[in-house]
């Protein structure tokens, strides 16, 4: 049977296409007009998935950029303030006045440079606490809340936590007790700090445990018989030294606990110690042969430390209120134990360094960037192998208070160690200066880095703001010809619709 095609069913074919050619202009036109290629994740689920990730990378890249920009106008700040400290304050002012202090013979010279270091130690902390971006402290590590430095007299506290070792109090020791070891490298805590004072503990301010107590003994005058024939040291007839005081190896005033268990300040000319009272033949002042008796005389109130005959100290376990020499040392190394903590702080910043986490939850080294500027790695903390500061601005006040007991002559007192001691003190300064130079040229060298990445960060954004460009946005020309053939293509259906196509009698029949 044959098949007969009515005009209706060629127009409805007809409808049905030109239906599709308006349906494909008006995606043309879309297009054209915004620039995209779908609008929907439907029309084109594999681009709408790239585009998204990449959407979502640039949005990351964004945010990297803005946390490396606001890091590094807060490094630009600590490396103004350092190169402040730097320049001005550690090399012209407190180095050179520094150095005269250990030449200039004026007394009066002397202690108004000491004056100078002291004005020059405040200065560097109230730089160091005057370093803010916006609100926040930059020198405070984590805490950007309060100013990370802070003076008690001559105490300098960083965050609440006492900076000035006991070698500086008015009543303090030099050094911590032999018997805790040397310092530890790496933490600067004595290396049996930790074992010795495990059981130590502080009730009521009295701090009590087991320690080491050396032996004293009181210190006594020589008594000569007959009086005033001759001084210390004793001389024999030949000119011979016999008896002289007790040292250690480096010159100090001692005792010496023989094997017998005597105990004796007094030594003969080969260094043996001499049990007293002894008697010797000597010359006089007009050359006549005399004896003398030297016994020990009345004590001077001063204590001497008691050694062996190998020079060790004579030590003892004991218990009770801890000696306050001992109590202050203790207290200081137990801050070193939280300041190495604070040295230590990370303020974690993701700047576009791949940041994750470990197994254990850590974030893994190399993918972050470190945030906190603690002032103690800058201006330095704790104390050397002889008690000294490690810190710029107490140095400085060390040297003050040194400088402060010269005599008229501009001599430094022997008990302060004379004027070696301006001379090792400005070694010492040297080394702390060194220090500050380096946390100095770290903040340098992290801020090159910040600019670097942001360069870097700026490159990473222009790129996926390509690959966003090729995934979701149409070539402008390729689509306007598109457009412009869907549009010729319509309207020649239009056309041919309204030439070709006419309805017959049998259209209307049924």
């Amino acid at each position: 049977m044959a098949f007969r095609i009515t005009t209706g069913m060629k127009m409805n074919t007809y409808r049905y296409n030109l239906m599709q050619s308006i349906n494909t202009l008006a995606d043309a036109e879309r297009k054209v007009t915004t620039g995209r290629k779908f609008s929907s994740y439907a029309e084109s689920p594999a681009d709408a998935t790239n585009a998204w990730r990449v959407r979502r990378n640039y949005m990351d890249n964004v945010g990297y950029k803005k946390e490396n920009k606001d890091t590094t106008t807060r490094y630009q700040s600590g490396w103004l303030t350092m190169g402040t400290i730097h320049t001005h304050l550690e090399q012209y002012v407190g180095k050179t006045a520094a150095i005269r202090a250990a030449n200039d013979p004026t007394a009066e010279a002397k202690k108004e440079l000491g004056n100078v270091l002291a004005n020059t130690a405040e200065t560097v902390v109230q730089a160091m606490n005057g370093c803010k971006y916006g609100d926040e402290f930059v020198f405070g590590g984590t805490d950007g809340t309060s100013p990370p430095f802070s003076w008690e007299g001559d105490h300098l506290y960083y965050r609440g936590i006492d900076l000035t070792p006991p070698s500086m109090f008015p009543d303090g020791t030099q050094k911590w007790p032999d018997y805790w070891g040397k310092l530890d490298e790496k933490t600067g805590i004595p290396k049996d700090f930790a074992e010795i004072t495990k059981d130590w503990k502080m009730v009521n301010g009295v701090l009590t445990g087991d320690y080491q107590a050396q032996e004293t003994m009181e210190q006594k005058e020589l008594k000569f018989t007959p009086e005033g024939l001759v001084k210390p040291p004793v001389v024999d007839a030949s000119g011979t030294v016999v008896l002289k005081q007790a040292v250690d190896s480096n010159g100090n005033p001692v005792a010496i606990k023989t094997d017998g268990g005597d105990v004796t300040s007094v030594v003969d000319g080969k260094g043996n110690p001499v049990t007293l009272p002894q008697t010797f033949t000597v010359i006089d002042a007009n050359g006549a042969t005399a004896t003398v008796t030297v016994e020990l005389g009345d004590a001077t109130g001063e204590k001497l430390p008691v050694i062996d005959e190998k020079g060790e100290p004579v030590i003892k376990t004991d218990n009770g209120p801890i000696p306050e020499d001992q109590k202050q040392w203790y207290v200081f190394f137990k801050n070193m134990e939280t300041l190495n903590k604070l040295s230590d702080e990370v303020q974690y910043a993701d700047l576009g360094m791949g940041m994750e986490e470990d197994e254990n939850g850590n974030i893994v080294n190399g993918t972050f960037f470190n945030n906190a500027l603690p002032g103690i790695n800058m201006l330095g903390y704790g104390v050397d192998e002889d008690g000294d500061s490690k810190n710029l601005a107490l140095l400085m006040k060390k040297f003050d208070q040194v400088l402060a007991k010269v005599d008229s002559n501009g001599t430094v007192p022997d008990s302060e160690g004379g004027n070696q001691r301006v001379i090792d003190l400005l070694g010492k300064f040297d080394a702390v200066c060194d220090f500050t130079r380096k946390g100095y040229s770290k903040i340098d060298t992290e801020a090159k880095f910040l600019t670097s990445n942001d360069e870097t960060l700026g490159d990473q954004t222009f790129n996926l703001n390509e690959q966003i460009l090729n995934l979701e946005n149409v070539d402008p020309a390729e689509a306007i010809s598109q457009f412009m053939w869907d549009y010729n293509c319509f309207n020649a259906a239009l056309k041919i619709g309204t030439q070709l196509l006419s309805q017959s009698l049998l259209d209307y029949m049924r």
